[in-house]
């Protein structure tokens, strides 16, 4: 190492070094003395042999802290304790901890993150000095890295961000000052993948050498912001983010923090613009519609039906919101790929499973069951939803019994021959009986029995990076048993008994093709065929005040039996496109068919457009126009009013 000349002595030999002389710009070195420790110093230059009471110190147990991935300076600097001298030569500002050191003695520690530079301490009269180590590391030393990871241009941290290392099956997350840090990594060359929300995703080759910290910046920049990703239409919600440039998105860790009646997600929809509902029911009026004029559709497939004590106000949904991800949702002016609804499409996503839990629940609502997980090295995962609702146990018997149960199932294979391939089943269930008397004397009471049971499979294909199609195969049985009685002799003395099965099987493709440049091509199709059976009976007699109602008949007896069967059909094409920079459109057509209505009015077409102008980068106009039908479904005959024939599909024209 050869020796310095500095201050007023000279000292040579490997890693000794003297007092500098501040007017020299040379190698320095560092005490960590008080003042009063200057003398073991010159105890040392005259070559004294002294007592060294901060010796014994180093002996202490070092404070609990986290040295990995600091600068080996800064934590030799950091032990206050230890009379310590070394050079910022030999210790120079590239040596950094590349292990967690496993000693609790300071002095030990200090040797654990010395130890893979080839460094050690060596001790004299009470002072510790670093010197080179007589033996290099080993050519299998493990190293270390670590990786920040910054945004170009502007130098801010990224938190959150993925990083990935070939042949090391593990993901790091940067932390808030967008680092992440691994060690114990074998010696060699590694490729590092970084990922961050909308920026674009980099590569960079690293090597790690024996006993050696590797650091590596990524600087990532902002990703152009994709076609399909961009919100052209009026009125969509994504309930992720708070709301912004009309979006909204629900995610599950906020649906479970905002207060909603009865755990129900649904209930979370009803604070958004244009929405209003009464309270209790579930259902909600969007936009001035009826409350049957909103879509839902869970992973692909359209609920039929999925609500609880569905005659009684349906007070609940049968969606737990433990097993979604999130509610996305359109209150009008919806794209031409969701049709047959007037109001508002909702679109729930189930939850992908990232480790494996089980979770139970005891609410005054439910008592609930989850369990999910992932199969393989991330090949599939696997969910089981179950609930059963508490309300027949907290309610009084004398108003009635509610009593209902569900259960969502769901198996997906990430990686199969054929694409992402996913089993599905949603099965509900309602026993209701409710006892409504004004007087001790009355006797009205009425009940309501549901099985609801719906079971798909579903194909996601990339076929290319242009083209992608999603395929759903279904199967959907609804059974409904009403029956209501009430026996006020001066007033109204009746039954009912309403009776419908319904039988759904469909087939449904979507599909999406960046055609070109600056356009994005979506166009599906679907097909279903529907049967049902009806068998609805009552009679009913009215007496004193009731019988003075003008054109109504005294006694009234009705009895109806009717099977429809047939197809709806149902297909789309929508054109996205840029023009410029700052304005997008999106222009659609669809066209939809029902033959079980022998209604003259069974075909609609159904044109939709949705206009984007970015005034400024932070600044978004929207604009939306478009036709929408709704038929009636096969299970909505309204045989409890003497109506034995399908009614048209009506028509609303949406301008947001």
């Amino acid at each position: 190492m050869g020796f310095w000349r500095a201050g007023c002595c000279v000292w040579s030999g490997e890693g000794v070094m003297t007092l500098r002389d501040s007017k020299h710009a040379m190698p320095t070195f560092r005490e960590r003395f008080r003042a009063p420790s200057l003398r073991l110093i010159w105890a040392a230059v005259l070559g004294l042999t002294i007592a060294a009471p901060l010796a014994a110190d180093s002996t202490d147990a070092a404070p609990k802290t986290t040295y990995f991935g600091r600068a080996v300076q800064d934590v030799l600097d950091s032990f206050d304790q230890v009379p310590l001298i070394y050079s910022s030569t030999l210790v120079g500002e590239g040596l950094w901890v590349v292990a967690e050191p496993e000693a609790t003695r300071a002095v030990d520690i200090l040797g654990e993150v010395l130890a893979p530079h080839g460094l050690r301490l060596e001790a004299f009269n009470g002072t510790y000095y670093v010197v080179r180590s007589h033996q290099a590391p080993s050519p299998d030393a493990p190293g270390a890295l670590i990786v920040y990871v910054k945004k170009h241009g502007s130098g801010g941290h990224l938190p959150g961000a993925e990083v990935r290392l070939d042949d090391l099956d593990q993901v790091l997350i940067a932390d808030n000052r967008g680092i992440s840090q691994l060690y114990d990594v074998p010696p060699g060359s590694y490729r590092v993948d970084v990922e961050a929300p909308s920026y674009r995703s980099e590569q960079h080759t690293v090597t790690i050498r024996p006993g050696a910290l590797s650091v590596e910046v990524f600087a990532l920049p902002v990703a152009e912001v994709k076609l399909e990703n961009i919100t052209v239409t009026a009125s969509r919600y994504d309930l992720l983010n708070p709301i912004h440039n009309s979006m909204a998105y629900f995610s599950r860790e906020e649906i479970e923090s905002l207060p909603n009646f009865g755990e129900d997600p649904i209930h979370a929809t009803h604070r958004l613009p244009g929405t209003a509902a009464g309270g209790l029911s579930a259902k909600s009026h969007i936009r001035g519609g009826e409350d049957n004029e909103t879509l839902l559709i869970l992973d692909g497939l359209e609920l039929l039906e999925p609500f609880h004590i569905r005659d009684f106000h349906s007070i609940f949904s049968t969606i737990d919101q433990r097993a979604i991800s999130g509610i996305e949702m359109y209150t009008g002016g919806f794209p031409a790929a969701y049709g047959d609804h007037m109001s508002a499409v909702m679109l729930i996503d189930s939850l992908e499973p990232s480790a494996t839990q089980h979770e139970l629940g005891l609410t005054l609502w439910n008592t609930s069951g989850l369990s999910s997980g992932i199969i393989g090295a991330d090949r599939g995962e696997w969910l089981l939803s179950a609930r059963r609702g508490n309300l027949d146990l907290v309610v009084d018997p004398k108003y009635g019994e509610p009593s209902y149960y569900d259960v969502f199932g769901h198996l997906g294979f990430q990686r199969t021959p054929l694409g992402k391939f996913s089993i599905n089943a949603f099965v509900s269930s309602d026993d209701v009986l409710v006892i409504t008397e004004s007087d001790v004397d009355d006797n009205e009471s009425s009940t309501s029995s549901t099985d609801n049971a719906q079971f798909w499979v579903r194909l996601e294909n990339d076929w290319s990076e242009a083209l992608s199609s999603s395929t759903v195969l279904a199967y959907s049985q609804f059974k409904n048993d009403r029956a209501g009685t009430v026996a006020d002799e001066e007033k109204i003395v009746g039954f009912v008994d309403d009776r419908r099965d319904v039988d759904i099987f469909e087939f449904k493709q979507d599909w999406t093709w960046h055609a070109a440049r600056g356009h994005l091509l979506k166009f599906g199709y679907y097909t279903r065929h529907s049967s049902a059976d009806y068998d609805y009976r009552s009679a009913v007699q009215y007496s004193g005040f009731f019988e003075t109602f003008p054109d109504r008949e005294s006694e009234v007896e009705r009895r109806i039996v009717a099977a429809p069967d047939g197809a709806s059909y149902g297909i789309y094409v929508s054109d996205r496109f840029q023009i410029g920079t700052r304005f997008t459109a999106e222009a659609g057509l669809r066209w939809d068919q029902q033959n079980y209505t022998d209604t003259a009015d069974d075909d609609q077409f159904s044109p939709r457009l949705s206009l984007l102008y970015s005034l400024t980068p932070s600044t978004d106009l929207r604009a939306s126009w478009g036709r929408f039908y709704q038929s009636q479904g096969i299970q909505e005959l309204q045989v409890e009013d003497g109506i034995t024939e399908f009614l048209p599909a009506q028509r609303a024209d949406h301008y947001i």
